[in-house]
């Protein structure tokens, strides 16, 4: 899988991802009979300066995206010496498939049935495009 490409799509189904979350759930008027709540605390080394994901500079600002927001793909990393050091490959979260036509400037995407948005509402492609 190309990197520059991949990096890109991840870049841009994450923004998208993000801009659906921040919209208000549809209110039906009843309680919710989810439990649970409260609030997420992710402790780093510094302060998170975005929450856009392509505007974000702070490397926080990574820890925060990958435990609050799903992404297409998961990059992996192998342990050197105690350290988790990126190696340029990736796992399908969101993705089911991803392939390339022949001359390599196409990149598709198939995302996993079933994905849905916090308040319930299917993940189609449009929201990823």
């Amino acid at each position: 899988m190309k990197p520059s490409v991949l990096r890109s799509a991840v870049a841009a189904g994450a923004g998208l991802l993000l801009l659906s979350a921040c919209t208000s759930p549809k209110s039906s008027g009843s309680s919710s009979s989810k439990s649970g709540g409260g609030a997420n605390v992710v402790v780093g080394y510094g302060d998170v300066d975005n929450l856009d994901p392509v505007q974000f500079k702070a490397n926080t600002g990574y820890t925060v995206l990958g435990n609050v927001y799903g992404t297409l793909f998961t990059e992996n990393y192998t342990n050197k010496s105690g350290t988790l050091v990126g190696n340029n490959t990736y796992s399908l979260s969101l993705a089911k498939s991803v392939s390339y036509n022949a001359s390599g400037t196409l990149l598709t995407i198939e995302l996993k049935p079933g994905l849905k948005f916090e308040d319930g509402s299917p993940l189609t492609a449009d929201d990823v495009a």
